[in-house]
């Protein structure tokens, strides 16, 4: 029998059709040996595990998939192989390498349960859903014919009847179902894949030219299934074991039941025959990589390089945020941060949260926050604000039985330190508009000295940080970060007089921090030296200038308002019909944000909360408006829109 798509041809016979149904059903066989009645009774008391488990097996990997197929734009047969996959059940090894990786293997074995039992439905349901929404691959659903009552008694076969088989054995006898299991699963897995190596044989040159193609596609498409697995379970909140089992629960897909539907169901499609096959091959690889290094690697060893993946593609996508967000971004004495050893970024404090996302994201170094304790009070901010390396210092107001709580928190940090990190604070205690650096406290020389006594060969560098913004609540105006010179704490350190030590070096940081902002000192014609600034049309984003002006206003000296940016005002009716555009296709999102601000009780958060919604509501919002063009009129339509509206937006003045 002949199969071809994509001018791809592949010889495959009936004989070899049979054989692979059979030794699919083996290994299936093999599988259901290890299942009992009462596991299934169990997802009764405790069902989140698994539902989070389905959640991600047939809602999650399928749209993500569908996502990719769109980005990378492969060849239509792969494309549609790559969907066959996706909607497959986990596949029959997954239980023994979760057993390996010291996951929870009972959890494992009623997901390969569950997920068998509902791949009746949500194969086929995914395949002709997510087939159907990219027209390359539409063409091809619509020339294929899926009887479902041929497609039921195929995956009945295959799946569910050893399903019911092993189960019963196990439950007849357990001594004899798990010697049979203990020798099945080794067999049937290299039976499995010789059928694999010796099917494709005969299609060596085919499958050698297609191979480059296909080797990258599928070990991207791999690594996301590993991937979206570990995350769901880890936000969701699951245990650390059961992390490992949905991202192996995930990652290893049934590419035999894919290469089966293939061979049994499409004409022509060679195409995702091969990317069935080299799943089938380098999922084995893969699990058995990961599940080797879980099981030799601690549960904190292994999250913390999770956590290090998760924060710097956070720190990429917020990173992308701030180019729509802010209209300039100055950044200066970028070559002042070390490349290595242990580092405290010392930074002024105007405007909440965005402040620590500023400091963090246009710095090179791998960073950690102290930062205030009440944005921790709801649990889901907790645990999201710790996968960000967030940590909450408490204060005196936060009550005197919580400051006990700083002594954990500050050996970890010291113990960070130790290992070469780097840690960001804001040593003004709380957040202010005003153009000035307040006094500082000595928290951050208190963490550099306990340090230091515990480990006196360190060399920590204290280097200032200072933040400039031109408007710190609205949108669409520049920011300025300018890192000052590290000064080492090693230099200042005197174990035998710390509180003098402490002092001489908060006192050299705060001087170093006030070059690097804008900073007006005399707090009693503070409202009065502003306006001055204002009248001249500063560029705030320029701190050395704007000290030079603050000074000449303190010696009374008259300031030329024509040779500092004089203001101009034209009246541009093209751009306000543009911004009336721009603000009716982005009603939705703009009226969210509008029921939000009206509620806020501190001005300093407005910037924060409006960069929040900006990362989260609008991109929802264009994904969500661009899918519906894409449906209705085409891909091509749909990338034009979310184009048009990300370029749009940073236009839109309000």
């Amino acid at each position: 029998m002949g199969f071809e798509v994509d001018n791809i041809q592949l010889n495959f016979n009936q004989d070899s059709l049979w054989l692979l149904n059979v030794c699919l059903a083996v290994i299936m066989f093999g599988v259901a040996l290890d299942l009992r009645v009462i596991d299934f009774k169990l997802l009764i008391k405790n069902p989140k595990p698994t539902l989070i488990g389905v959640f991600s097996q047939f809602l999650f990997l399928p749209f993500l998939t569908f996502l990719l197929v769109l980005v990378i734009e492969p060849i239509p047969s792969i494309a549609i192989g790559m969907i066959l996959v996706a909607a497959c059940p986990g596949g029959n090894i997954s239980n023994f390498m979760t057993h390996l990786s010291k996951g929870n293997t009972a959890l494992s074995i009623n997901l390969t349960g569950i997920a068998t039992l509902l791949a009746l439905i949500m194969t086929p349901l995914n395949l002709k859903i997510w087939g159907s929404l990219y027209p390359p691959t539409t063409a091809i659903l619509n020339e294929v014919s899926l009887d479902p009552v041929k497609l039921f008694k195929t995956i009945s076969l295959i799946l569910i009847l050893p399903l019911i088989i092993g189960m019963s054995v196990n439950a007849l006898n357990k001594r004899v179902a798990h010697k049979i299991s203990k020798i099945l699963k080794p067999v049937s897995i290299i039976i499995f894949i010789a059928f694999v190596v010796v099917a494709f044989s005969k299609n060596t040159d085919i499958f050698l030219e297609y191979f480059q193609y296909v080797v990258l596609i599928v070990l991207l498409h791999n690594g996301i299934a590993i991937l979206s697995g570990y995350w769901v379970a880890r936000l969701s909140g699951l245990s650390f074991q059961d992390q490992k089992t949905l991202a192996i629960e995930t990652g290893i897909q049934n590419s035999g039941l894919g290469l089966i539907l293939v061979f049994g169901f499409f004409k022509g499609l060679g195409g995702m025959a091969i990317v069935a096959a080299w799943w089938g091959i380098w999922h084995i690889i893969s699990g058995l990589l990961i599940s080797w290094y879980w099981s030799r690697n601690s549960g904190k060893t292994h999250q913390s390089i999770f956590k290090k993946a998760w924060y710097y593609c956070v720190k990429a996508y917020v990173f992308t945020a701030f180019q729509f967000y802010f209209s300039k971004i100055i950044i200066r004495g970028k070559k002042n941060i070390p490349k290595k050893g242990p580092v405290i970024f010392v930074a002024n404090h105007q405007n909440a949260l965005l402040d620590a996302l500023v400091a963090a994201v246009f710095n090179e170094r791998h960073t950690h926050f102290l930062v205030r304790a009440d944005i921790f009070k709801k649990k889901w901010m907790r645990k999201l604000l710790g996968t960000l390396n967030m940590m909450p210092v408490f204060r005196v107001r936060d009550g005197m039985s919580s400051i006990k709580q700083n002594d954990q928190i500050f050996d970890y940090c010291s113990q960070l330190l130790n290992d070469g990190e780097s840690i960001l604070v804001f040593p003004e205690g709380n957040h202010s508009l005003k153009r000035r650096i307040r006094s500082l406290s000595k928290g951050f020389t208190r963490l550099a000295f306990g340090t230091l006594a515990k480990n006196s060969d360190l060399d920590i560098q204290i280097v200032p940080i200072g933040l400039n913004y031109e408007n710190h609540q609205a949108f669409r105006k520049g920011v300025g970060i300018y890192f000052g010179k590290p000064v080492s704490a090693k230099e200042f350190y005197n174990q035998s007089d710390s509180h003098t030590s402490a002092l001489k070096l908060k006192d050299r940081v705060e001087e170093e921090m006030k070059k690097l902002v804008t900073h007006i000192d005399d707090l009693n014609r503070y409202d009065e030296i502003l306006a001055q600034l204002e009248t001249t049309q500063h560029d705030y984003l320029n701190p050395e200038k704007a000290n030079e002006l603050i000074e000449m206003i303190n010696r009374r000296e008259g300031i030329n308002e024509r040779s500092h940016y004089p203001m101009t005002v034209k009246v541009n009716y093209l751009f306000g019909l543009v911004n009336s555009l721009i603000g009716l296709f982005n009603f939705l999102p703009l009226q969210v944000w509008k029921s939000i601000s009206g509620k806020i009780k501190d001005p300093v958060m407005v910037g924060t909360l409006k960069f929040a919604v900006g990362i989260t509501i609008f991109p929802i919002y264009y994904l969500l408006l661009s899918f519906l063009s894409g449906w209705f009129f085409g891909v091509g339509y749909g990338l034009a829109t979310l184009i048009l509206l990300s370029l749009s937006l940073p236009y839109y003045r309000k």
